[in-house]
């Protein structure tokens, strides 16, 4: 009967580290995305100016595994889409990066106004997986991720299918990998008649979230 047991309790403290220690990391993606529009109004000129702001974050990880992350260098690639997102920059273009870091931080500025932030990513890799983290703000230069597909719909449930595409490493070495995945987007917007001094005034609001699962893998 001991034996039993002890063999019992082998097989279960195996199944445990299995699944929460050496499993394979998978891939995932989620993502918020916000738009708000709000009135600003004078008291003086009995009137009211509508503006918009919004704002997105994209939770994101990539297995790694069987990947040789030692071979990751300035010129290893990353690239993220999904809806009007679309990210891609080499671990060289973080200028605190070096052959060996395991972490790397890329800003996005407007093309005309380098004091105007649009969206900044973090990446952070071991062997096992990179963990992504990116986050926007709406401005007159850029999008937010489909929110704006739904400025003045009236959907008190949105339920909408998309893919989204995230690729890390160099085809050129060996270490590329690139994945196509399913999401699921769900959410509400919202249209708002507002009356102020006589007049009426129509805002919008709309709220998104995104998750998807493993995806598919690209081979070249």
């Amino acid at each position: 009967m001991k034996k039993y047991i002890v063999f019992s309790t082998v097989f279960l403290l195996l199944v445990l580290f299995a699944t929460n220690g050496f499993a394979a990391s998978s891939n995932s993606f989620k993502f918020s995305d916000t738009f708000t529009e709000k009135l600003a109004c004078s008291k003086t000129y009995q009137y009211c100016e509508s503006y918009w702001t919004g704002k997105y974050q994209v939770d994101a990880k990539i297995s790694l595994a069987g990947i040789d992350i030692t071979k990751f260098n300035e010129d290893t690639g990353f690239a993220l889409q999904v809806g009007y997102l679309d990210v891609e920059a080499f671990l060289g273009d973080d200028s605190t990066y070096f052959q060996g870091k395991k972490s790397a931080t890329f800003y996005f500025y407007d093309e005309y106004d380098d004091n105007i932030l649009l969206y900044a990513a973090q990446l952070k890799w071991n062997s096992k997986q990179l963990t992504i983290k990116v986050k926007g703000v709406l401005t007159e230069f850029s999008s937010l991720i489909l929110a704006l597909d739904y400025v003045y719909e009236n959907e008190p449930v949105i339920n909408e299918d998309i893919n989204a595409y995230m690729a890390f490493g160099d085809i050129g070495n060996g270490t590329e990998v690139s994945y196509d995945l399913n999401m699921r987007v769900t959410g509400k917007a919202k249209t708002k008649i507002s009356k102020k001094y006589g007049d009426e005034y129509e805002t919008s609001s709309v709220s998104l979230k995104g998750t998807g699962g493993t995806g598919t893998q690209i081979y070249y």
